[in-house]
């Protein structure tokens, strides 16, 4: 086994040596070690540059497909007219709902009792329900006429007849 050198490059080129047989020793080792060095990191870079490319390339394709399979199907539905009734300062909208403790106990009695039919649909579980001053607004699409006449059914049995204003639209499955 061969005994390393504690002296960095600069030192082994210019340290004196009295012995002529170990100039060439020291030359070479010298050689060996700059080499050695020299391998090391054209290893370490050269796998790192791979690895850079490798990884900048899956991305590139990543991103590449995401936005292919996104041109591919556009949104079915165009809700824009439903957004522009929103807009309206006079309808009453979810950020609407009052702070009032009597307010927020009936809209949660409602969503329960609408949460808890299993008949219902999904489009008829997610109902807005807002409620100003003893006054429930519903919103949303349903499935059918039935489904949209027993959500409001459901709702007056709780705020009351004449307390349910109703803005639920029928959309069925297409």
């Amino acid at each position: 086994m061969r005994a390393r050198y504690r002296h960095s490059a600069p030192e082994l080129d210019t340290a004196p040596d009295s012995r002529r047989g170990n100039e060439s020793l020291c030359s070479i080792e010298l050689l060996n070690l700059r080499n050695a060095w020299g391998d090391e990191m054209k290893d370490r870079f050269g796998c790192r540059s791979f690895l850079f490319i490798g990884l900048l390339l899956l991305s590139c394709g990543t991103l590449l497909l995401a936005q292919d399979s996104a041109g591919q199907n556009p949104p079915a539905s165009d809700n824009t007219k439903v957004n522009q009734r929103d807009r309206n300062p006079n309808e009453p909208t979810a950020d609407q709902q009052a702070e009032s403790r009597s307010d927020r106990d009936l809209t949660q009695q409602i969503r329960q009792a609408i949460t808890a039919d299993k008949t219902f649909s999904t489009y008829a579980h997610n109902v807005k329900v807002i409620t100003q001053n003893g006054q429930v607004t519903l919103k949303g699409p349903v499935r059918s006429e039935d489904e949209k006449q027993a959500v409001e059914a459901k709702a007056a049995a709780i705020a009351g007849e004449g307390k349910v204003n109703s803005e639920l639209t029928v959309k069925p499955k297409s």
